[in-house]
């Protein structure tokens, strides 16, 4: 991990709990994660993203490494956007990382940090 450097495909492989998250520019009440327990698995080109037991979607993506954060493209294979594509940036903060997915159909979040205004998911992950 290097703070001055985005993640790359070797430092997303694994488990990622979600400890935050929103969308809009909103932040969920900090004890949500607690009852919906979302997460991500990356392994390869490969990701799944659950709540709870349940799979809610997977596909493939593509990172592309950038000085403050990497750009981070996924392509739905399975779940409520199937064929469609989500464009996002995702950044280390401290050990955590923190991710910005745009809508499907919408352009990537052009930068962090993330607040009023955003119109995009908003995901602080930690290392399960």
């Amino acid at each position: 991990m290097n703070d001055f450097q985005g993640p790359t495909l070797e430092d997303l492989q694994g488990e990622w709990v979600c400890v935050r998250f929103g969308e809009d520019g909103h932040k969920v009440p900090f004890y949500v994660p607690w009852f919906q327990r979302p997460r991500i698995q990356f392994e390869g080109y490969c990701y799944r993203m659950f709540e709870g037991d349940a799979c809610v979607e997977q596909g493939r993506f593509d990172i592309r490494r950038g000085v403050e954060y990497s750009l981070i493209d996924q392509l739905i294979e399975f779940g409520d956007h199937y064929g469609r594509e989500h464009r996002g940036i995702i950044r280390w903060v401290g050990n955590k990382l923190e991710h910005l997915r745009a809508h499907v159909g919408y352009p990537r979040p052009e930068g962090f940090p993330y607040g009023k205004g955003f119109k995009c998911h908003y995901a602080l992950l930690s290392r399960r």
